[in-house]
């Protein structure tokens, strides 16, 4: 029979190996992508090679992996795709800052989106 401390030391267990394996994945994560604060500059749907394009005010370079390339390509095989796609939609739209996350690769031509964030500030 489980009793409430084996419970909670389970939870402990848990939370540590969640802890440990989010900061493993931010830290492979910031080390090979860019992020950028601003404002969307041009919103561009998928074509034919399935991505949603954004650019940003101020951002002349993406990210390294596609040299002098502003564009952003969040493909459409991303896993939270129709979240952060509605963010980038509402950011526009309300003319709200957005922090932009690449991976370091490319996706359809052009800087990969990992990450999506509104911000206000």
């Amino acid at each position: 029979m489980i009793q409430f401390g084996d419970v909670l030391t389970m939870r402990s267990k848990l939370l540590l190996v969640l802890s440990i394996s989010f900061l493993c994945l931010s830290t492979v994560t910031y080390a090979g992508g860019q992020n950028h604060k601003g404002y969307l500059s041009y919103l561009h749907g998928p074509d034919t090679r399935h991505c949603l394009f954004f650019t940003m005010k101020n951002v002349s370079q993406a990210d390294p992996v596609v040299k002098n390339n502003r564009w952003f390509a969040l493909s459409m095989r991303h896993f939270a795709y129709a979240t952060l796609s509605s963010f980038l939609l509402a950011a526009y739209l309300s003319n709200e800052q957005i922090i932009a996350t690449t991976t370091g690769k490319k996706a359809c031509g052009h800087a990969e989106v990992l990450r999506v964030d509104l911000t206000r500030d």
